[in-house]
């Protein structure tokens, strides 16, 4: 956060602020020449008889200063005008859903255009910086040079990568795409839970262990394994499987399927893949450490604007969270009551809290050349041998939406959340004991894709066939 901010200030008044000084402290310098008639004197004179080589300075000087302020005035319109059009758009969700593609695609154009305008900024002070000997022709000059063109290269990358920016990606998860025949009970309880909220059922179900669960019409591409077939995809997580009762599990795919009725399903289909285009052209001009200083600097306004605009969203967006969560929460007491729906919340959350520093953990054993058997059962044993950790902050993970956290979710129910936690924590380190041959096939069948998706091209992988878990992979690393 405070990185965002760092960088808005500085896209914003760095260039610009340097060429108000700069021009103020020429036209002074100026004025010095003649103290009898001042700028205003000058200018009149100019006005009358252009001819001396004065007013050809004192021309440049003011349109150094008129094109600082103008970089400054467009540098800070455009986040405040995305932020008003926001504003006006969030109040319905239907308009959020239609318009705020389209700004995105306006904001996106229009970044460009300000980092030309600061790069030829950073040229006419450094060009008017050395004609009057503020600078040499050095090291500083040439650094002033690289930065101009390092803000045109960060324009033409953003122009060139627009159609990547705003095409709708695949969603990448790791998984295998559940055939009926092994999990019956999986599928028929799924459309028995679609048919009553009058969803479309999924046409395909993919298990996969990354503590998550969502359904999605977007396209899909699975790690290793290629582009799925168009239609609606359920992906369901393992360690939701094995860990959730039959009632819990309603609860949260009903909860996740309640966002398919015509309302949620339009708003997502619009929204999402305005909101990845943000967060792609985010990650696009985020820096990089080993790039050089210069470079990083002619980033600083691109990355500084897109996030703000990401940082306004999100804020924009919890009104829309509050509705469609309490909404999707709502739908799922239809099947599972508060006291059990409650659990499956904390569960999920548990889950999630700790899949980030176990990814990297287990990133640093592939390293080593260890894999493991089944990563399913080496995560769950790990969320078991924790202690206590409060959760309340915490979100259910999504690769689309924005969860609201355990605390919220709990307030929005009624619920009072500490016993709730402690009693769901309880269950959730003895379910992580047992296991299901079924389950543990599928588990260890998508922990061998994982690995070969994941592992470095021509280095071998043993697999670590110890029960105790390795240090990377414990609770605490």
């Amino acid at each position: 956060m405070q990185k965002d901010v760092g960088s808005f200030i500085v896209a914003v008044f760095i260039a610009p602020v340097i060429g108000i000084g700069l021009s103020n402290y020429l036209l002074f310098e100026l004025a010095q020449v003649d103290l009898t008639q001042g700028i205003e004197g000058m200018t009149r004179a100019c006005l009358a008889d252009p001819s001396p080589a004065l007013c050809g300075a004192l021309q440049e000087f003011r349109w150094l200063k008129y094109g600082s302020i103008g970089a400054l005035a467009a540098t800070i319109l455009l986040p405040l005008g995305y932020m008003l059009v926001l504003l006006m758009l969030a109040g319905k969700r239907a308009a959020l859903a239609h318009g705020f593609p389209i700004l995105v695609r306006v904001c996106l154009a229009l970044l460009p255009l300000i980092l030309v305008c600061h790069a030829l900024l950073v040229g006419a002070i450094t060009w008017e910086a050395m004609e009057y000997g503020l600078i040499r022709r050095g090291y500083l000059a040439l650094f002033l040079a690289a930065i101009a063109g390092a803000l045109l290269l960060a324009a033409f990358n953003i122009l060139t990568d627009m159609g990547r920016l705003l095409a709708i990606e695949p969603l990448r998860v790791t998984g295998i795409v559940l055939d009926e025949k092994r999990l019956p009970d999986l599928y028929a309880r799924v459309r028995r839970i679609a048919q009553k909220l009058e969803v479309p059922a999924p046409g395909y179900i993919v298990v996969g262990i990354e503590p998550m669960v969502f359904m999605t019409s977007m396209s899909v591409k699975l790690r290793g394994v290629g582009a799925m077939p168009e239609g609606e995809t359920l992906y369901v997580s393992a360690l939701a499987l094995r860990t959730l009762d039959p009632v819990e599990l309603d609860g949260l795919l009903a909860y996740e399927l309640a966002h398919f009725r015509a309302e949620d399903l339009a708003f997502s289909r619009r929204f999402a893949p305005a909101q990845a285009a943000l967060v792609s052209a985010v990650e696009s001009v985020e820096e990089d450490k080993d790039e050089h200083m210069f470079m990083k600097l002619a980033k600083a306004p691109a990355y500084g604007l897109l996030s703000v605009m990401l940082l306004v969203l999100r804020w924009r967006m919890k009104k829309v969270t509050r509705e469609r969560e309490g909404s999707a929460d709502q739908a799922a007491l239809a099947f599972a009551p508060a006291q059990q729906l409650v659990p499956m919340i904390v569960k999920m959350t548990a889950l999630g809290s700790q899949w980030m520093s176990f990814r990297a953990g287990l990133a640093n054993l592939m390293n080593r050349g260890i894999g493991r058997r089944n990563i399913a059962d080496d995560y769950l044993r790990r969320v078991a041998a924790s202690p206590l950790a409060d959760l309340t902050a915490w979100t259910t993970p999504h690769p689309l939406d924005n969860h609201l956290t355990l605390a919220e979710r709990l307030v929005a129910l009624g619920v009072e959340g500490t016993s709730q936690i402690a009693a769901a924590m309880t269950a959730l380190r003895a379910s992580a004991a047992t296991s299901n041959a079924d389950l543990v096939a599928l588990e260890e069948e998508v922990t061998g894709i994982d690995l070969d998706y994941t592992r470095v091209p021509g280095h071998p992988i043993r697999i670590a066939e110890s029960t105790e878990l390795p240090a990377e992979l414990a609770a605490g690393q």
